[in-house]
């Protein structure tokens, strides 16, 4: 296993933000990609041809980039001899979860002007924001989330072969939600605490929900905990399956409110 960043290119960050806008459109992932480049998402839906909104982007992708670039060469620096000091010890901790799947792959992270880090499980490649100004373990406790994400796709094509279901990688569906949940558990339960800046490494509206008055991301800990991994996955599967009416009530809809009943099940502070 290695890893190594450098600065994504602008033709790849164009190219990205657009399909992020496009399928993310009026969620909070399209504000944070305009809160973090300083423009308005009015403005750019308001575009209907892709080559305006590529030159739209390409403005503020400039202009953050030259303001920014100094902040951004510095991160590169500071990430690669973060995880050069801490490879071995990275790549153990992985090993020990994902078994076989991380021998040999290079993991590589862009750096990038979004707050939002997609990954190419093709490349094994994902992005990341130079976070300007942010604690040094901010960093790395977003790397190891993607780099999370990258191995448990893999490890799960290889669990699942043959399965439509899990190749559904993609917001909103029950694969996808779990791929997230998972994230909690496998950080916080295998001692990378020293590179995390806090225990909430998930999305931070996984840890207000409740199901029959038990608290989900606890109920996974414990799951993972008391079983062997591939048990822990397939007891994930089933218990997020078996409460998707529930679930469906994040992925679909990101609700506010702070209370929801179905089929005698409760979901509480979804905030």
């Amino acid at each position: 296993m290695n890893i190594k960043f450098k600065i994504a290119t602008k033709n790849d960050s164009l190219y990205n933000l657009i399909k992020l806008l496009e399928d993310c459109k009026n969620d909070s992932k399209s504000q944070a990609i305009a809160y973090s480049m300083d423009f308005s998402l009015k403005d750019f839906y308001s575009l209907s041809v892709e080559n305006e909104k590529l030159n739209f982007l390409s403005f503020y992708y400039d202009k953050k980039i030259k303001t920014q670039q100094k902040n951004i060469n510095n991160f590169l620096i500071r990430l690669n001899n973060m995880v050069k000091k801490n490879i071995f010890d990275i790549e153990n901790k992985f090993k020990n979860i994902f078994g076989e799947v991380v021998k040999d792959i290079e993991v590589t992270g862009l750096l990038w002007p979004s707050m939002i880090c997609p990954y190419n499980l093709k490349t094994n490649e994902f992005m990341v924001h130079y976070y300007d100004g942010v604690k040094k373990e901010k960093c790395m406790q977003t790397v190891l989330h993607e780099i999370t994400h990258i191995f448990w796709w893999k490890y799960i094509d290889k669990l699942f072969k043959n399965e439509p279901e899990n190749q559904k990688r993609h917001a909103p569906n029950i694969s996808w939600l779990i791929s997230e949940l998972v994230v909690d558990s496998i950080l916080n339960e295998n001692d990378f605490k020293k590179y995390l800046e806090t225990e909430y490494v998930a999305y931070k509206k996984f840890y207000k929900i409740e199901i029959n008055n038990v608290n989900v991301m606890e109920h996974l800990r414990n799951l993972y905990k008391d079983n062997k991994f591939d048990n822990f996955i397939k007891k994930t599967y089933d218990y997020v399956k078996n409460n998707e009416n529930i679930f469906a009530l994040y992925m679909y809809n990101e609700p506010k409110t702070h209370t929801y009943k179905t089929n005698n099940n409760e979901i509480t502070n979804i905030l």
